[in-house]
């Protein structure tokens, strides 16, 4: 298990934290999995719940893909995509 940690300092804003964790896991022969989440306290608009952040990723031979979800508030979830490829 992994974590991190962020501390954002702005003159306009309040400080916000932001927290995260992700567990990677050998799922197959060369597969590895991970899931993650998160929190960051400066989204508070949408009620308790809109600091989450959530996700899962698969690696195989270079070759990668992950999804995230984070609440969107009035224009609805954010899901973002990403796949990579290294040679």
């Amino acid at each position: 298990v992994q974590g991190t940690a962020d501390v954002q300092v702005s003159v306009a804003d309040a400080t916000a934290l932001a927290f995260g964790v992700e567990r990677r896991r050998t799922v197959a022969r060369g597969i590895v999995a991970a899931a993650r989440g998160g929190w960051r306290t400066d989204r508070t608009d949408q009620g308790v719940w809109s600091g989450l952040s959530l996700g899962f990723g698969v690696e195989w031979k270079g070759l990668a893909a992950d999804l995230g979800w984070s609440p969107g508030g009035m224009l609805g979830d954010v899901f973002q995509y990403s796949v990579r490829a290294r040679f």
